[in-house]
C-alpha cells in the first residue's frame, strides 16, 4: 500500500514540475519583441522608444513641419532611422492608411493634427524600433527626438 502511494506521489510531483516548466518558456517566449513593419498600417501592441519634441519654432509660411531633428539608440546620439508617419483619426483608434515616409534630417510638412510614427533603423546586426503618438503644435516647426529600443 505504501509503495502504491509512493509511486503515486512521485507521478503527480513529474506531472507538476513538467507543467510548470512548460509555463515558464510559454512566458519568456511571449515577451520577445514583436516584428514590426514600418509599412503595415497598424499601431503596435506597445509604444517602443521614446519620442518628444524638444523644441518648437514658429513657421514663417504659418505651415504645420515636422523635423526629426535627433535619433538615438542607447549610447550611439547619430544614428539613423527611417519609416512613416500615419495621421490618427477618431481619438486615437484609426491610423490613415495615407502615410508620408520621415528620415532623420528632414523637414516635412504635414497637417494639423495627431500622428502615428513607426521608424527603424537598420545599420547595426539587430533592429531597433520607435513606435507611438506624436502631438504637433500647428503652424510651428516641430523638432522631434527619437529614442530607439
Amino acid at each position: 500500500m505504501l509503495k502504491t502511494i509512493f509511486i503515486c506521489v512521485i507521478t503527480i510531483f513529474v506531472f507538476t514540475s513538467c507543467s510548470s516548466t512548460t509555463n515558464n518558456q510559454i512566458l519568456t517566449s511571449s515577451k520577445k519583441m514583436e516584428t514590426i513593419n514600418p509599412i503595415e498600417v497598424k499601431k503596435t501592441s506597445k509604444d517602443y522608444g521614446k519620442i518628444s519634441v524638444i523644441k518648437y519654432e514658429k513657421s514663417a509660411d504659418n505651415k504645420t513641419k515636422v523635423f526629426l531633428s535627433q535619433c538615438s539608440i542607447m549610447n550611439e546620439p547619430h544614428a539613423s532611422c527611417k519609416g512613416y508617419m500615419y495621421e490618427v483619426m477618431y481619438d486615437e483608434e484609426w491610423l490613415v492608411h495615407a502615410h508620408t515616409q520621415v528620415e532623420a534630417e528632414k523637414l516635412i510638412e504635414v497637417n494639423e493634427n495627431k500622428y502615428y510614427l513607426k521608424l527603424q533603423n537598420r545599420d547595426n546586426s539587430k533592429v531597433y524600433n520607435v513606435t507611438g503618438l506624436l502631438e504637433l503644435k500647428a503652424k510651428y516647426i516641430n523638432y522631434v527626438k527619437l529614442e530607439l529600443e
